[in-house]
């Protein structure tokens, strides 16, 4: 699952408060969708040090108790074109 609220596939400062307030101590929180690759819009990427903004949202989740996870986004098969920022599917064949 995505959330799509990461603009510019940079978490953004609101997550801070959504992941904090889903946190329990010694509680394991996975994270949505990050994406290894510039693959969909508005979610949170991975795959450069500038997309890479988890350090505040982890910080919130470690002072909690909580142990952080994110989670690598894969769309596969079932992309959907219309959310997609590359003209490119990345599936494994180009027969569907």
């Amino acid at each position: 699952m995505a959330r799509l609220r990461s603009y510019g596939n940079v978490p953004q400062p609101h997550a801070i408060l959504y992941y904090s307030q889903r946190t329990s101590k010694g509680g394991l929180l996975i994270a949505e969708a990050a994406g290894v690759l510039t693959l969909l819009k508005d979610t949170p990427g991975i795959w450069t040090k500038s997309k890479l903004k988890w350090k505040p949202i982890v910080d919130a989740v470690h002072a909690k108790g909580g142990v952080f996870f994110v989670r690598f986004l894969h769309v596969g098969r079932v992309s959907n074109q219309g959310l997609s920022l590359t003209e490119t599917n990345f599936i494994s064949s180009n027969i569907a």
